[in-house]
């Protein structure tokens, strides 16, 4: 069996490893794994002279944008033919699919054994990606030549073109946004897959990003609470959330676990829905008392012996230790939206409860993972009792996002951060994964928090330095990570990278909700950044559109544009503002 700790990457399409073990089979398809044999085949097939494989054909089709759907399929074959469906979005050079470019166990390949003669094969199972590649291997008897007649994709994805638009007259930035939202569009079924190709499940993580896209594709978020309904039914038996579900994958991301908590404070935020939260309340609970949260003499949470995912850029030892920075500040995080929540149903003692619990954490947390010398955080106690010497980059943002520690502390952090994150995209492509970068994912904890603090320029240049190489191909949806889109390897659709377009919406366009769990009240308040003096969008609501455009003037003053929906307000924030229409 294959150990990936000993690889220093996935297995390379074309490079198989060695492996004592292994049982060669030569080159009769009816011995071989279809995935492997496609990923490894050459494309004239050259096998030997005697092969099996010879004489086969190939087709590769492109549908140039993610397709998710039933492949069908008309052929015309000699009784007994073997033909293989694989699915991918990276091409090799040859142009055939570049199967284990993102998971060496995923095989993305159906078998069909033909009857004979003219037959439509219907895909069961629904597949997505990019490329369809069809190899047709020869009869066993010298039968005529078989053909393929056509080839559709039948699709079976929920969402459709988004309703939400955005422009601010930057390319990078439009191309951003478009491609944010058709990474979503791409995947979603009845539920936000991770990608349509890979294990398309619905994680934890993933769905807290997604969720928020959709609300700029739509206003209809039947899907979003499908997701969270399906968590809080495959809660374990001792209160952590499957990290993926439907699954047979019964095992936590602890931090997933938490994160939960943050998508149902998300979700009331964005619908109001009073009677969706009590219902989840149950759920709520059962987490804090889930028996995994085991509390040390600091006050933290231990992460010894937990599944901890964080993000692909987090180095592997950050993902432990007796007090775990990132864990306790997501706890914070929960604590925090669990009070609010409380609050929202009037459980008026609970709400206290978790209030002077986030109080208690953060003190501890501040405290207890403090590197005074280096004026900043660590990301954990090791194993020793000492505080790690690792960049502890995510321990640090989301310490920054929550203003964990004193106003000295607060700012101190952020000028480790900020110079931290002037070489995160080096650092990512130079080193790969685990190297401590943060990755696209959890740029979601950090985008809006600069922009609230005066920061937008920066968070803009850092959206642009991160995603403006990845839209450059016009691929037309957003990868997993940035480091493994370099190297040619790894989902290219994945809907938790698409964050900056909800940032878009709501710091360029600066279209917000005045406050969670009301959204008939908007507020209108953009940020000033250079270069950005004319700007429109539109937001999905539940009763119309939400219509908005502005300029800005030479001598600055800003000139807008609002129509909305009857029963909805936007509040513009910038008294000197001047109203040329509002509806």
């Amino acid at each position: 069996m294959l150990d990936e700790r000993l690889q220093n990457e996935w297995i390379v399409a074309g490079q198989p490893v060695e492996n004592v073990d292994w049982i060669v089979a030569g080159g009769d398809p009816w011995k071989l794994t279809p995935a492997r044999l496609m990923a490894w085949q050459k494309l004239r097939m050259e096998f030997g002279g005697d092969s099996k494989l010879d004489g086969g054909m190939v087709w590769v089709f492109d549908f140039g944008r993610e397709v998710l759907g039933h492949v069908e399929l008309v052929v015309d074959a000699e009784p007994g033919q073997i033909v293989d469906v694989g699915y991918d979005e990276w091409q090799q050079p040859s142009g055939m699919i570049d199967l284990y470019r993102t998971n060496p166990f995923v095989h993305t390949v159906d078998r069909y054994v033909l009857r004979g003669g003219v037959q439509k094969i219907t895909g069961l199972n629904p597949r997505g990606g990019h490329i369809v590649q069809v190899v047709m291997y020869p009869s066993a008897g010298a039968g005529k030549k078989a053909t393929l007649n056509s080839l559709k994709v039948i699709e079976t994805r929920t969402l459709k073109a988004a309703r939400g638009t955005f422009s601010d007259g930057n390319p990078v930035d439009e191309a951003i946004w478009k491609a944010s939202l058709a990474t979503v569009i791409g995947s979603a079924e009845d539920v936000y897959s991770d990608s349509p190709w890979r294990e398309r499940g619905a994680y934890i993580g993933d769905f807290t990003v997604n969720q928020l896209l959709q609300g700029l594709i739509d206003e209809d978020l039947r899907i979003a609470r499908r997701c969270l309904q399906l968590f809080a039914q495959s809660q374990l038996d001792n209160g952590q959330f499957a990290c993926v579900a439907p699954s047979y994958h019964q095992t936590p991301h602890e931090d997933f676990s938490l994160i939960w908590v943050l998508g149902l404070w998300e979700h009331w935020g964005m619908t109001g829905d009073h009677a969706f939260v009590e219902d989840m309340w149950p759920h709520l609970l059962r987490l804090w008392d889930s028996s995994v949260w085991l509390e040390g003499a600091t006050g933290l949470w231990g992460a010894d012996g937990m599944r901890l995912f964080i993000d692909w850029g987090v180095r592997l030892e950050d993902r432990q230790g007796s007090a775990n920075g990132v864990l306790n500040a997501l706890r914070i995080f929960a604590l925090e939206k669990s009070e609010s929540l409380a609050r929202e149903l009037d459980h008026v003692d609970e709400a206290e409860a978790f209030r002077k619990e986030a109080l208690r954490v953060r003190e501890a947390f501040a405290t207890s993972l403090w590197i005074a010398a280096e004026g900043r955080y660590a990301a954990c106690i090791d194993n020793e009792g000492t505080l790690s010497t690792s960049s502890a980059a995510h321990s640090n943002l989301l310490a920054w996002n929550l203003e964990i520690g004193s106003p000295k502390q607060v700012s101190s952090v952020q000028k480790y951060l900020f110079e931290f994150l002037e070489g995160n995209h080096e650092l990512g492509l130079g080193e790969g994964g685990f190297s401590g970068h943060v990755e696209l994912y959890f740029f979601r904890y950090l985008l809006s928090a600069m922009a609230e603090r005066g920061h937008g320029e920066r968070a803009l240049r850092l959206i642009r330095q991160h995603w403006g190489p990845l839209v450059a191909d016009r691929f037309g949806t957003l990868p997993e990570c940035f480091y493994r889109f370099e190297d040619r390897m790894g989902s290219r659709c994945h809907g938790w990278s698409g964050y900056p377009a909800v940032w878009y919406m709501n710091w360029i366009l600066g279209l917000r909700q005045e406050s969670a769990g009301d959204p008939n009240n908007w507020i209108l308040d953009p940020l000033e950044i250079e270069g950005i003096n004319k700007v429109d969008g539109a937001l999905p609501h539940r009763s119309g559109l939400i219509r908005v455009a502005w300029h800005r003037q030479l001598d600055g003053e800003l000139e807008v544009s609002i129509n909305s929906p009857e029963g909805v307000s936007v509040r513009l924030v910038d008294p000197t503002a001047s109203v040329v229409s509002s509806v």
